[in-house]
């Protein structure tokens, strides 16, 4: 696994607040309110148990995509990092010529 200072800072401050305010903002829309109300049908015929099971199995797919998104950050985030160094030695580089 990647460990990114970087990304956790950027994390903190900035990233968690456009997640939530795009969570917020999109509370409303087909994709949220569709996965609810598929998850409480889906319940109502479950024993105890089940329902257990289910929300274990759940938070068990929310952590996995959580994981992969973050991956996936520290990646785009060191990526940009690189093209910003390959510019940076461009334009020094014209200004040598």
């Amino acid at each position: 696994m990647e460990k990114s200072k970087i990304y956790d800072l950027l994390d903190n401050e900035l990233l968690h607040k456009w997640k939530t305010e795009i969570e917020k903002a999109e509370s409303g829309s087909w994709f949220f309110t569709n996965a609810q109300e598929v998850f409480e049908e889906l319940e109502k015929g479950l024993d105890k148990h089940e329902k257990v099971l289910l929300k274990t199995y759940a938070l068990a797919i929310e952590n996995k995509v959580d994981y992969v998104e973050y991956m996936l950050k520290i990646k785009v985030l060191n990526f940009g990092i690189k093209i910003g160094m390959e510019l940076e030695k461009s334009f020094a580089a014209m200004e040598n010529c």
